[in-house]
Formats: structure tokens, sequence, C-alpha cells
């Protein structure tokens, strides 16, 4: 009886070992190898393809400690900062600043920028050996129809009446020429032209003229006895000025002589010639008559 179970039992046995078997076979195989991932590269073609840009970084000079104005930038002074965007202004750390003075004092943290290494304010530094800045009223009218842009060059024009005689003959003469437009509305070259920003300086009827030092009294004083008007320079014109390169002849050409170009009104309505004067009448000869007591004159005609 225990046989015959036995034998029942065997193909069961036999299916179990044999599962078994190919549980521990299947096991011991290695697994599949899985697909490796795309590890996209800064700059690598298939980053952009898949619309991602490089990010880009910019690096500055800043102060690892307060440095007075005077001194000289060392190494153990400096430090990089890091920035994704660029700041105006601020010294690149590719810039080589060990050993420039500083004019300004500069604080720990603080960023090193142009300012800091410059003697004077940006008007200064745009100024010209022999120049000063002066700054003049303007309207849309006298400015060329408010067109001027910081840059451009201009002819200083006055218009005034002869000073012993405020009723006397209206003059015009010209000024200066090719005088540079530092600022126009109180803002400079490169500076933002935001109309909004222009209004809230307040500065938008001033003209600010680089001009020769010795021409600053008669500017002066043709603003407060007349009326100036700046005239644009072209383009060909400024050309040869930034040619230029001797100061001196760059201010007499400024600074033009007194009374050059002078005009008086009278000279624009020359007065009419005199109507010829009409011959005299010829004259018959006189003959004095005496009549008593009493003596007269008579022409007698031929």
């Amino acid at each position: 009886m225990s046989s015959s179970r036995a034998i029942y039992m065997l193909p069961a046995l036999i299916l179990s070992v044999l599962a078994i078997v190919l549980a521990i076979v299947g096991l011991s195989r290695d697994p599949a190898p899985q697909a490796p991932e795309t590890v996209l590269q800064v700059g690598d073609p298939a980053s952009r393809a898949a619309g991602e840009e490089a990010p880009q970084e910019y690096r500055y000079w800043a102060l690892s400690q307060s440095v007075e104005a005077g001194a000289e930038l060392t190494e153990e002074q400096l430090l990089v900062m890091r920035s994704p965007q660029v700041i105006p202004g601020a010294m690149s750390a590719d810039d080589e600043v060990v050993g420039l003075a500083v004019r300004r004092n500069v604080r720990a943290g603080e960023m090193l920028s142009v300012r800091h290494l410059e003697a004077g304010g940006p008007l200064a530094n745009a100024l010209l050996p022999g120049f000063r800045a002066i700054a003049l009223p303007v309207d849309d009218v006298s400015a060329v129809g408010g067109l001027l842009e910081p840059g451009d060059m201009v002819d200083v024009l006055a218009t005034f009446r002869a000073a012993e005689d405020q009723r006397g003959d209206p003059t015009a003469m010209l000024l200066m020429r090719d005088v540079e437009l530092l600022a126009i509305g109180g803002l400079m070259e490169g500076a933002d032209a935001d109309p909004a920003n222009r209004d809230r300086r307040g500065r938008g009827n001033t003209a600010v003229l680089a001009v020769p030092e010795k021409t600053v009294p008669r500017l002066l004083l043709a603003a407060a006895n007349g009326s100036l008007r700046l005239s644009a320079v072209s383009a060909r014109d400024m050309a040869d000025m930034d040619g230029m390169t001797d100061m001196d002849e760059r201010i007499e050409r400024v600074a033009v002589e007194p009374g050059e170009g002078l005009v008086r009104y009278r000279e624009l309505f020359p007065a009419p010639a005199p109507p010829p004067r009409a011959a005299p009448r010829p004259r018959g000869q006189q003959v004095e008559i005496i009549e008593g007591s009493e003596t007269r004159s008579v022409n007698v005609r031929p």
C-alpha cells in the first residue's frame, strides 16, 4: 500500500525538484543591462537641441577689506565675486588691478568699480585737457529741435543788441565752433535715455558743453546779455576733429576770434540810395531897380 502511494507521489516530487532547479538557474543568471542615462553637458549640442541655454557667469573684483583713497591694491585685498548678469561699471576679474591706486575710499565687501580708480566722476573724465564743462539753458528751438544727443558737436551762436544802446542795431555772431556736447537733458553719452528718468532728474532744459577754458567768460557774458542758439555739426566735420591730436590746435579751432562771423541787422537790409538831386534851374541876369529910396533886384530871363 505504501509502495503504491510512493508511485503516485513520484511525479509530483519530480515536478517540484524541476521547478526548484529552474528557479535556481534563473536567479544565477546576470540581469539584463539597463540602457545608460544620457547626461547633457553645458554647451553640449544635445543640450541646445533640447532648448536649454548654457548659463553664463560674470566675474568681478571685490574688496575683502577696506582700502583708503590713495592706497595701492594688493592681492590680499582682492577677491572674486560672480554674477549671472553684467554689472555696469564694475571691474572685471580679468582686468589687472594689483598695484593701482584707488581714488576713493572702498569698504570691505564692496565691488570694485571704475569710479574707484578714476580721478573725478564721469563728467570730469569726459573732458579733454584745457577744456571746461559749462551748462547752458536750452529749449527745443535753441537745441536744434530737441534732436541733439550727447556726443554730438555744435556751433554756438549769439544774437544781441549793441551794449551802448539796447535799442540799437541787432547783431549776430559766432562764439565757438565744433564744441562737444557732453550732456543734454542731464544725461551723458551711454546713459539711460528713458524720458521718465529725464523728467525725474529735472534737468531736461540744459545742455553741457566742453569749451576751452579761456572762452568761458565770453560765453557767460553772451548768455547773460543775449540769446544763444546751438547749430549741429556734420559727421564729417566731427571726424576731422576726432583726428586732431594737438590740443592747442583744437582749442584754437573751437575758440574763434572775437567778432568772427559778425552780422549786423542793417547789413541785411541796406538803406536805399538817395534819389538823384534835381539840377538847379538856370538863373537869369539880375538887374537892380532903384525906385526912389528903395532898391530891389529882378532876375531877367535871357
